[in-house]
């Protein structure tokens, strides 16, 4: 009897293990979507913020899981991550000769740096951009740090604090480079959900205290809602971008609206990885292990998207005239990297008329 019931242990055991790992490699091929970061910093030179700040802000993000994720296609099973790379590749250097961009390494300067997270022990070079899984990113960076020095304080190293621009550039040319971007509407619509309305009411406040008046003076027109420099909405959100340019000097909250070709300098810097936001379940896990880097860390699991699931619910709310603007804003942004303006398009307008979409395509 006490072998028949150690037999039983034996075969629930067994079958526990066993759904386990159909449950995993169902996960693998069915989900899509993770996480990002927020890095606010706002000091003197280069008007980036104490890193006691951007790390309170980080944690933040991660205690209220506020990484907001891609909404890849759940019907997508099979995934040619090699093939997909070769063709973004492809495209980013079609297009940045076609646009007549410079294919030298950037000036070294604590501006061109600043984005860049290293990994010396594994020989890599993670380019974060904010509202682009960054919080996620960020968290992987920091177990890699630690399993390279041991326990500390202090998270990771940035390009900028390296110092020696010799140094710098030896690790642009010989270090593999991963970068993740994503379609400029949803990241855009993202930044105004995560710092000016369903975010952590500490750091709304200070996006508030630091852009709240020049928004209150290029979107509202009357004194009384001038003087109010809270509770903004998307629209005004999107005319204050508009109004300054893409061209304002970069610093650690601008950066989360910016178009990301600005800092990413991705016709100079030869990306060895080019993940999409859309595809992050598939892109994250791959690129960990072809980094060497999947026995010391593991890609977290995605998580739905604010941004994504309410997409068509704000932007029904954005006269579509302005959203062409902010797409031309962004013109840079959708031609290296192949996102389809027209297909944007359609996807924030999904629940405007067909007749609508047509004539403004068409115009």
């Amino acid at each position: 009897m006490r072998l028949k019931r150690n037999l039983l242990s034996i075969v629930i055991i067994v079958v526990s293990i066993v759904g386990t790992v159909f449950a995993f490699i169902n996960y693998q091929m069915e989900t899509g979507e993770t996480a990002h970061i927020n890095s606010n910093r706002q000091t003197e030179n280069p008007s980036y913020s104490s890193v006691a700040e951007d790390f309170e802000e980080f944690l933040v993000d991660r205690s209220n899981n506020k990484d907001d994720v891609s909404n890849v296609s759940h019907t997508q099973i099979e995934y040619d991550f090699d093939q997909v790379q070769r063709h973004r590749k492809t495209h980013l250097n079609g297009a940045c000769d076609r646009l007549n961009q410079t294919r030298t390494l950037p000036r070294v300067s604590p501006a061109s740096t600043f984005h860049f997270i290293i990994s010396d022990k594994f020989k890599f070079l993670f380019c974060f951009v904010p509202k682009i899984a960054c919080t996620t990113w960020k968290g992987i960076m920091i177990q890699l740090y630690h399993n390279q020095v041991g326990p500390t304080k202090k998270r990771f190293v940035k390009l900028d604090e390296i110092g020696s621009p010799e140094k710098v550039k030896k690790r642009w040319q010989n270090y593999k480079k991963v970068v993740f971007v994503r379609e400029p509407l949803a990241r855009v619509l993202s930044a105004y959900l995560n710092k000016l309305r369903d975010g952590d009411k500490k750091i709304q406040t200070k996006w508030e205290r630091r852009f709240g008046a020049q928004i209150a003076n290029i979107a509202r027109k009357d004194d009384t809602h001038k003087r109010r420099n809270s509770d903004f909405t998307f629209v005004e959100f999107i005319k204050f971008i508009l109004k300054l340019g893409p061209d304002i000097k970069l610093d650690s909250m601008k950066d989360h609206w910016l178009p990301y070709s600005s800092f990413t300098h991705p016709c100079r810097i030869q990306y060895d990885y080019i993940g999409h936001f859309e595809t992050l379940a598939y892109d994250g896990p791959t690129i960990i292990k072809k980094l060497g880097v999947e026995d010391v860390v593991q890609f977290p699991e995605v998580h739905s998207s604010a941004a994504v699931d309410g997409q068509q619910t704000e932007y029904a709310k954005v006269p579509i005239d302005l959203i062409l603007k902010l797409q031309e804003y962004y013109k840079m942004d959708y031609e290296l990297f192949g996102y389809s303006k027209e297909e944007s398009l359609k996807l924030v307008l999904g629940n405007r008329t067909t007749s609508d979409i047509g004539a403004y395509l068409h115009r």
